[in-house]
C-alpha cells in the first residue's frame, strides 16, 4: 500500500538509526482559517505522541484503516469482531439484537474489502471491522468494555 518517493533535500539529516520515513502528512487549509489549521495541527500532533499509534498506523492496510488510525478521536471507535476475545459475543448477532451503550452507533461495516451501510438485521461476522461513532462517554464505555481490538 502507498506509494514509494523519493525526496531530493538538500542538506538533510537522515532519521536516527537510518530508519525509513512513515509518512508525510500535508495539512492544507484556507488562508483565512489559521486558527483552524492550527487546532488541527495540535490534534494530529497529540494523536501521533499517543501510545499505540504507530502500530495502529503499521497495521493499516487500506486508506480507510489509515484514516481510522490518524484520527482516532474521542467521538470514533474502530472495533475489529474477533473469533476470540471480548468480541467473539457480537459474531453471528443481528445488529437490532446487540446491547450497545446509548450514545453510540454502528456506522459502516467493513467486510471482505467491501464497506456496508448497516441495517438492524444485518448478521456480524468474525472479521467485520465495525466503525462506531458517539459521544464521547460512549465511545469510552466502548473501548474499556472491548479495549483496543
Amino acid at each position: 500500500m502507498g506509494t514509494p518517493v523519493k525526496l531530493a533535500v538538500d542538506d538533510a539529516d537522515p532519521l536516527p538509526g537510518g530508519r525509513p520515513v512513515q509518512a508525510l502528512i500535508f495539512l492544507v487549509s484556507p488562508e483565512d482559517s489559521a486558527r483552524l489549521h492550527l487546532t488541527m495541527l495540535a490534534a494530529l500532533a497529540e494523536r501521533v505522541d499517543q501510545e499505540g499509534f504507530l502500530d495502529d498506523w503499521r497495521a493499516a492496510r487500506s486508506e480507510q484503516e489509515l484514516k481510522e488510525a490518524l484520527l482516532h478521536i474521542e467521538r470514533f471507535f474502530s472495533l475489529r469482531i474477533g473469533d476470540t476475545g471480548p468480541t467473539v459475543e457480537l459474531a453471528g448477532s443481528e445488529i437490532r439484537k446487540i446491547s450497545f451503550v446509548r450514545g453510540a452507533l454502528i456506522a459502516l461495516v467493513h467486510r471482505g474489502g467491501h464497506v456496508l451501510i448497516p441495517t438492524g438485521r444485518m448478521r456480524l461476522e468474525a472479521g467485520d471491522r465495525l466503525t462506531i461513532v458517539g459521544d464521547a462517554r460512549a465511545i469510552r464505555q466502548l473501548r474499556k468494555r472491548f479495549g483496543g481490538h
